[in-house]
């Protein structure tokens, strides 16, 4: 896959049996692991499909503060991609932040997705019970949700952002994201533009030693 920003050597291995994340960095031969936090989503909750046609709905927050607006549309546009047969979908979620106990705006925030979907190709069902399986166990971001796992701490509306676009059907082959944001009194300003796509995809079976972390490396000193 492809994206704007610099290049980085490294690998994630998940042990979903273990709730276990590890992370690698090929250049520096170092590993750091972490434990996976408990499930965000009830367990025995199916791989959510967008309806066709719009969608538009406003998220409950805990935060008396914030409002979430967060529409969807699938459009009937198709595009082989690295021949794999894709749809177009699109997403847009408005965020806005009130002035503490009051509805006057004090910023509001702009996420536009859109991505190139596909469902067709040998391995996607075994994505989606891994998929299901994830969300059962663990609060791990999706890699399907766009790749927006690695936005976590840039940008300010990640988790409902995130959530919502990882119930889109169909994984992203090729996807966009732009962010914009504005301030009360102040002109509009784009901050972010994220693009993502899939260069190859293969169906093999994997060994067990990509499971396990190879010898040589190190514990990253902390």
């Amino acid at each position: 896959m492809s994206q704007q920003g610099p290049t980085v050597d490294a690998s994630t291995i998940l042990q979903l049996d273990r709730l276990k994340l590890l992370e690698i960095d090929n250049h520096q031969m170092t590993f750091s692991q972490r434990r996976l936090g408990n499930a965000r989503m009830p367990p025995g909750l199916p791989a959510a499909a967008i309806p066709r046609g719009a969608v538009s709905s406003k998220l409950v927050t805990t935060d008396k503060n914030r409002e979430i607006n967060f529409r969807t549309r699938s459009l009937p546009d198709t595009l082989r991609i690295e021949g794999i047969l894709c749809r177009r979908v699109a997403a847009a979620l408005v965020a806005r932040h009130y002035r503490p106990g009051t509805k006057t705006v004090r910023r509001e925030n702009r996420y536009l997705y859109q991505a190139w979907v596909a469902t067709d190709f040998p391995g996607y069902e075994e994505i989606c019970r891994f998929i299901n399986r994830q969300l059962k166990k663990t609060s791990l971001p999706l890699a399907t949700s766009g790749g927006l796992d690695q936005l976590d701490s840039s940008i300010e509306d990640f988790d409902d952002l995130d959530s919502k676009i990882a119930k889109l059907e169909g994984f992203a082959i090729q996807s966009e994201l732009k962010v914009f944001s504005k301030a009360s009194g102040k002109k509009g300003k784009q901050l972010l533009h994220l693009q993502r796509k899939v260069s190859a995809i293969a169906q093999t079976p994997l060994p067990d030693s990509l499971f396990v972390l190879s010898k040589g490396l190190r514990p990253t000193a902390r």
